[in-house]
C-alpha cells in the first residue's frame, strides 16, 4: 500500500496498526480544489474533503500505475468557520482561544484506490474544549511558542500536549489525528 501523504501523524497511525506501506507525497494544489466549494455548507465540506483525498490518491496513481493500493486523506477542523493550518503563531493562538469552551468538528476525507475500486468517504468526529481561564490561555501561549501548533489543522494535535485542551470527544480518536483508522480498517480487511 502507498500512503499518499507527508503527514508524520498519518504515517504513525498506520505503523501503530502494523500495516505494510510506503509513503509518497502528492503534488497537487489543494487551494484550487478548496476554492471550488463553499466550506460554510456541511455537505460541500464533505465533498471538498473527498475531492482533496481523491486528487491526492490519483496524483500518486499517475506516478506509480494502477497495480498499487493507494490511501490518501485530508483533514479539516470546523468551528464557526473552517480552521486550517495556522499561518503563524498569532493565527494559531487565535484558533486555540476561539475553540475554548466550545465543540467543533474534525472531518477527514479519505480515498482508497486500486486497479479495481475507488472508495471515497468522509468521517466526522466532535471535540469539545475546556472553558477559557488563565491556565488555558497560558498553556495555549506556551503550546504555540513551543511549535506544537505548526502544521496542524485547528492549531492543535490531540495526540500531543494539545490533549490538555480536550474536554470530550465523540467519534474516532484517530480521525482527530488525521486518519480515520476505524473506517479504513473495515475497508482494507474486506
Amino acid at each position: 500500500m502507498i500512503l499518499a501523504s507527508s503527514s508524520p501523524r498519518r504515517k504513525e497511525i498506520l505503523q501503530m496498526f502494523g500495516l505494510d506501506f510506503v509513503t509518497m507525497a502528492p503534488d497537487i494544489d489543494e487551494d484550487i480544489i478548496r476554492n471550488k466549494y463553499d466550506l460554510a455548507d456541511k455537505n460541500e465540506r464533505e465533498e471538498c474533503l473527498k475531492a482533496l483525498a481523491l486528487a491526492k490518491a490519483k496524483a500518486i496513481q499517475e506516478k506509480v500505475g494502477d497495480e498499487e493500493i493507494i490511501l490518501a486523506a485530508d483533514t479539516m477542523v470546523f468551528a464557526d468557520k473552517p480552521l486550517g493550518k495556522p499561518k503563524d503563531d498569532e493565527d494559531a493562538l487565535n484558533m486555540l482561544t476561539s475553540l475554548a469552551g466550545k465543540s467543533h468538528e474534525v472531518l477527514t476525507g479519505f480515498a482508497i484506490i486500486s486497479k479495481y475500486d475507488i472508495i471515497n468517504k468522509t468521517v466526522t468526529s466532535t471535540v469539545r474544549f475546556i472553558p477559557m481561564d488563565e491556565n488555558y490561555l497560558a498553556f495555549a501561549q506556551a503550546y504555540v511558542r513551543d511549535g506544537y501548533s505548526t502544521g496542524k489543522a485547528g492549531a492543535y494535535g490531540i495526540q500531543d500536549r494539545g490533549a490538555y485542551f480536550v474536554d470530550m470527544i465523540e467519534g474516532d480518536y484517530y480521525n482527530i489525528m488525521g486518519l480515520p483508522i476505524e473506517s479504513i480498517r473495515e475497508i482494507i480487511s474486506c
